[in-house]
């Protein structure tokens, strides 16, 4: 006997977008975009000025609601706060507050474990090779600390998916 083993059902994509479409007035930002990401997949978004790369970013995280079409994430509706992490285009910070008074202030807003939070601050504060500058404002932060700062505080849930706007 030949025994054959059980299929696995096909894993859903991590990110699908099916015919978004959005506009401001007469312009057409989104004229039915579409696209699936697997998981542990990386796309990048390529195209000049006002192509729409910014306002489809905006539809996923739901800064926008788009006109018509869908969008979801691992097999459910609209990714949740907690498995998206958002880098936006514009630096997120506030000037007066420390590197670690953000990454506390986010680890509450994003959900993370009380029990976790140190270790997860900790670990940002690593990543973001900030350790030495955790306690000073970020207005005395140079851009780039700052950008690492921002992603640090993006990805401080640990989100499944991520988003970076103008990354560079």
């Amino acid at each position: 006997d030949l025994e054959v083993p059980p299929s696995s059902p096909p894993s859903s994509p991590a990110l699908r977008v099916q015919g978004v479409r959005k506009s401001f007035g007469k312009v057409t930002a989104l004229a039915g975009v579409d696209l699936e990401l697997g998981g542990g997949e990386w796309i990048a978004l390529l195209g000049p000025n006002g192509a729409g790369k910014t306002t489809l970013m905006r539809c996923i995280a739901g800064l926008l609601q788009e006109d018509s079409g869908t969008i979801s994430a691992f097999g459910g509706g609209r990714p949740t706060a907690g498995d998206l992490g958002f880098v936006p285009q514009q630096i997120a910070l506030h000037e007066t507050m420390t590197a670690r008074e953000h990454l506390l202030n986010y680890s509450d807003l994003l959900g993370v474990a009380r029990r976790d939070r140190a270790d997860r601050v900790k670990w940002a504060l690593s990543f973001s090779q900030l350790e030495d500058r955790a306690d000073d404002q970020v207005r005395h932060y140079s851009g780039g600390m700052q950008r690492r700062l921002n992603l640090a505080v993006s990805i401080l849930h640990r989100p499944r998916l991520l988003l970076l706007d103008e990354p560079t």
